[in-house]
């Protein structure tokens, strides 16, 4: 949904989703799991996805730093930390609007439309 919006690397988003809390050991405190994450999407590259170097170096930069309250930098992973934002309400956190990236992510429309699904 973001990427339409932000016009991010739809490719660097969606990998993302697949790898940044993939090495997670719990749902709190968990210092190093973007890291972790990272790590194994470059161990799985060219095997299992591809991706140009460009693009895996901003999937590494948006998992190490996605939990930092990062809110500067690059489109595609501002849009990763905002999409991880806003899923906040799988865990019963209401996502607030002044730590989103993008003026995508901080429409109402937007805030709603994942509040729906994290409720689905």
């Amino acid at each position: 949904m973001l990427t339409d919006l932000t016009g991010a690397n739809r490719h660097v988003v969606e990998l993302f989703a697949f790898f940044h809390d993939s090495r997670r050991i719990n749902e709190h405190v968990d210092d190093g799991h973007g890291a972790r994450g990272a790590a194994l999407a470059r161990r799985l590259k060219v095997r299992y996805f591809d991706a140009t170097d460009e693009e895996v170096d901003l999937l590494d930069f948006a998992c190490v730093r996605h939990s930092d309250g990062l809110t500067k930098g690059d489109v595609p992973v501002l849009t990763c930390c905002d999409a991880d934002r806003l899923d906040l309400g799988r865990v019963g956190i209401t996502p607030r609007v002044k730590y989103l990236c993008t003026e995508a992510s901080r429409r109402q429309t937007s805030m709603d439309q994942v509040h729906r699904r994290a409720h689905v």
